[in-house]
């Protein structure tokens, strides 16, 4: 389940990034760069559906980062799902190889 939300985050990623590559200039360099991390970001979670302990390390960071943008940009919805993915993790840590 929390792979599936992994997913659709990661589906839902390419909308801004598109618009931002429509612009050109540094909007098209910043979207060049989203788009990158949004690729690992998708290999992190296949990670995590094979048990990889260092993807886990990697979505601690991810999801991390991705709760702090939120709470710095004053989103309820993406900070509550990044949190609950977060603590999902924790509790499931000891299961990761």
């Amino acid at each position: 389940m929390i792979c599936a939300l992994g997913i659709l985050g990661f589906l839902l990623a390419f909308g801004p990034i598109l618009q931002l590559l429509g612009m050109g200039g540094g909007a098209a360099t910043l979207a060049l760069f989203l788009f990158g991390l949004n690729i690992a970001h998708l290999l992190v979670i296949i990670g995590l559906l094979q048990m990889s302990a260092t993807a886990l390390t990697w979505a601690y960071v991810f999801y991390g980062i991705g709760l702090l943008l939120d709470l710095v940009m004053v989103d309820v919805i993406g900070a509550l799902i990044s949190g609950i993915i977060l603590f999902y993790l924790v509790s499931v840590s000891h299961k990761f190889t």
